[in-house]
């Protein structure tokens, strides 16, 4: 199929284990690649998948929402081994797609991200699993979020390293948090109570409401899928 020249495996080698039941695999889509060519991609949404698309108001989220989802369901399929269109979608409380019933014994966990234009897809078997990517925004202004949503820690972390690299240490932490949200099915609103502490060696240390998360038990790996984005995934 013609849009499979579009999605691109980027698995780090970290991740890109031999042990099937412990890979994950990572990859993503630029919308601008596909935009032009959006009559190529298959008719295979839901019927409640159309109508989310049609209640978007501007053209862009609705080629963005249809891209995305598309994309997904193609993925999906080889690892269900059944066709994109015949795939359920269910959601948790914090509307986190996930797989209906029906094909929850084969254990497929996924997630994606998005953001200007970049769509990353995660999936693995058997693990909980979140993603978030963000493009380093040259007028984010990083000191005044940080104060609204960073611990004292996190603030005096990044005011220790210099005001050029602030921006980029910021992003990081903050798709670390969005990343930790979506793997353990948390919410948004959470973002207070989550704090990643960047030790001087650059280990991280990660605390929910004031107690540290087990790194042993969920893991956090971070990396660039372009120039000027940060992404990182957390797993169980």
């Amino acid at each position: 199929m013609l849009i499979f020249h579009y999605i691109k495996k980027i698995t780090p080698n970290v991740l890109n284990k031999t042990d099937v039941s412990n890979r994950i695999d990572i990859w993503k889509v630029s919308v601008s690649d596909i935009k032009n060519n959006i009559q190529s991609l298959p008719e295979i949404l839901s019927g409640d998948e159309v109508k989310r698309v049609n209640k978007y108001h501007l053209n862009k989220d609705k080629t963005h929402f249809t891209i995305s989802r598309t994309i997904l369901r193609m993925l999906l399929s080889l690892y269900l081994k059944k066709q994109p269109k015949d795939i359920i979608f269910s959601y948790t409380n914090t509307l986190k797609p996930m797989l209906n019933t029906q094909d929850l014994d084969q254990q497929i966990h996924f997630n994606l991200s998005h953001s200007n234009g970049l769509i990353l897809y995660a999936i693995c078997r058997g693990n909980d699993i979140g993603i978030d990517v963000e493009c380093l925004a040259p007028t984010l202004n990083s000191d005044a979020l940080a104060k609204r949503f960073f611990s004292l820690g996190e603030r005096e972390y990044l005011s220790s390293i210099p005001l050029e690299e602030r921006q980029k240490e910021f992003t990081k932490i903050w798709v670390i948090k969005e990343a930790y949200f979506k793997a353990a099915a948390k919410s948004i609103s959470d973002v207070e109570n989550v704090e990643v502490i960047t030790e001087k060696n650059k280990s991280l240390i990660l605390k929910y409401n004031g107690k540290n998360v087990n790194l042993d038990k969920w893991k956090i790996y971070q990396f660039e899928p372009e120039e000027d984005y940060v992404a990182c995934v957390v797993y169980k």
